[in-house]
């Protein structure tokens, strides 16, 4: 419920923040809102409103690249079903905070495992936090000597402050890449710090939570970097859409009948209004968006049409994706799917709540004679082939990062035969392990009878079988955190077997 109240009391933020921009357009007079109306072709805002359509269409098609090479199944539907989620999420919550994490678990419900969802929307940010950061480069380089000789000369230490901001995250995410150990040392100093401090409880579990995050970042990364040609097609695409977005002003200049200001200076001051944006903490950034556009562009339009060219840019990019959010939401609730509902909650809030429980019924699942579990092969009973293997883990003594390694490796393979194996109807998966204490190696048995697949096997001629493939990622996953993995068909039934030494220095050696 505490989530659902959340984005119902930043809706109502939205909702009085769109009431006092009315309210101060009508304070600009009637007469002249009426007169700066009846000045812009209906056209242009028509362009302008399919401007941020095309932006939208940019972000799907940038992020349909990664999820369709991570997951040869993923539907472009799909795709922007997720990007108008997380348009709306990001409107909604404070540093467009709840974006990703419901992106993540839409493509979750959707059929896809959990890693590569992260792993999808991880790629989509990165390129588009740096091509946002050349972008303000650039325009900083050709426009900042303008702006301190000019009016605007006040606006640069936030413009400044913005454009470190966004620097910073993007210096961040390629340190969590390319120096990993130093990035671990760093987050270790800072946790211990803090608890000296008084300040932070648990360290030594904060430690473990750090350690596991940043070792499936690391991996993520790594499989990102191996896929350059991804990468240039979204690089080129999230370029076009941010000159899309930036665009959005100069179609509405041009509405109003105006001249005298060439695209580029709009452009730029567009990008300096959403590098100003990046650092203030409120759904949107009220206030510090419309203001700035206001400082930015005053002198562009005109005393007479200011107040009016904001309101209408702002509910373009802001109230317009909020509105389609909340058509999404009821349409989709109406479907059985609540995105606001905390009863379901995102993907890693319910694994945290149930693991547990979800443990103590593997455990009692399990039969008597040897370690196996037989499971109804559906997506709803993932928690319980993770609790599985996890409660196997944590009597062996398993340390956080083997743990990790191994669920994901389940998670994978299971969510595959899930989602695909019986499909459209249902079967049976059977879970086996065991533990050699000699080598301390696990060694974990999925078996099914559901379509002849082999994931280890490049070209398949069985066209049925496409059908069910491991994901590019998946497969990656798999054989980077295990180390080793087989194959077999006997007796109509897939075996997949894989091992796991069980000490966390021991790294998976079977990755391609």
């Amino acid at each position: 419920m505490k989530k659902k109240k959340g984005n119902v009391i930043n809706l109502l933020i939205c909702a009085a923040a769109f009431l006092v921009m009315v309210v101060m357009l009508f304070l600009d007079g009637i007469d002249n809102i009426l007169g700066a109306l009846s000045r812009i072709n209906p056209l242009f805002l028509v362009i302008a409103a399919l401007c941020m359509v095309g932006y939208w269409l940019g972000e799907g098609i940038g992020l349909h690249f990664a999820a369709k090479k991570l997951d040869h199944r993923t539907k472009f539907s799909t795709t922007m079903l997720v990007t108008m989620i997380g348009q709306y999420f990001n409107c909604i919550t404070p540093g467009a905070s709840g974006g990703q994490p419901m992106q993540a678990y839409t493509f979750f419900r959707r059929g896809m495992t959990l890693g590569t969802a992260m792993t999808a929307l991880l790629s989509r940010f990165i390129v588009y936090q740096f091509m946002l950061t050349v972008y303000s480069v650039i325009f900083l380089v050709i426009k900042l000597g303008d702006l301190a000789g000019g009016e605007h000369s006040a606006m640069i230490p936030l413009i400044l402050i913005g454009f470190a901001v966004n620097t910073a995250v993007i210096i961040l995410l390629f340190m969590l890449a390319f120096f990993k150990k130093a990035t671990l040392r760093l987050a270790h100093g800072i946790i211990k710090l803090l608890g000296r401090l008084h300040i932070m409880k648990n360290v030594d579990a904060k430690i473990d939570f750090i350690d596991s995050e940043l070792e499936k970042y690391y991996e993520n990364f790594m499989y990102i970097k191996s896929q350059p040609v991804m990468i240039i097609k979204m690089l080129l695409v999230t370029a076009a859409q941010l000159l899309i977005y930036f665009s959005i002003t100069y179609v509405i200049y041009l509405g109003f009948g105006l001249s005298g200001t060439d695209w580029f200076t709009v452009v730029a001051y567009q990008s300096f209004v959403l590098m100003i944006s990046a650092f203030v903490p409120l759904p949107g950034a009220m206030g510090a968006a419309e203001g700035s556009y206001a400082a930015f562009f005053g002198g562009i339009f005109g005393k007479q049409l200011t107040m009016v060219s904001t309101f209408i840019w702002r509910f373009l990019t802001f109230y317009f994706p909020i509105i389609v959010g909340i058509v999404i939401n009821l349409v989709m609730s109406r479907k059985g799917f609540d995105l606001n509902n905390t009863e379901e909650d995102t993907v890693y809030e319910e694994r945290v709540k149930i693991r547990e429980k979800e443990a103590g019924k593997a455990a009692a699942a399990i039969s008597s004679d040897s370690r196996s579990l037989e499971l109804e092969a559906v997506t709803g009973n993932l928690n319980l082939a993770i609790a599985f293997v996890g409660e196997l883990l944590a009597e062996c003594g398993c340390g956080m990062k083997t743990r990790m390694q191994t669920e994901l490796a389940v998670e994978e393979i299971f969510t595959n035969i899930a989602n695909y194996a019986y499909a459209p109807g249902t079967g049976k998966v059977l879970m086996s392990a065991e533990v050699d204490s000699a080598t301390e190696t696990l060694t974990m048995i999925f078996e099914d009878s559901g379509v002849r697949y082999d994931p280890l096997k490049d070209d398949s001629e069985d066209k049925s079988a496409d059908e069910r493939a491991i994901s590019g990622l998946g497969l990656f996953l798999i054989k980077k955190n295990t180390d080793s993995i087989s194959y077999d068909f006997r007796d109509g039934k897939n075996i997949l077997t894989f091992t796991k030494h069980l000490k966390d220095e021991a790294a998976g050696n079977n990755a391609a």
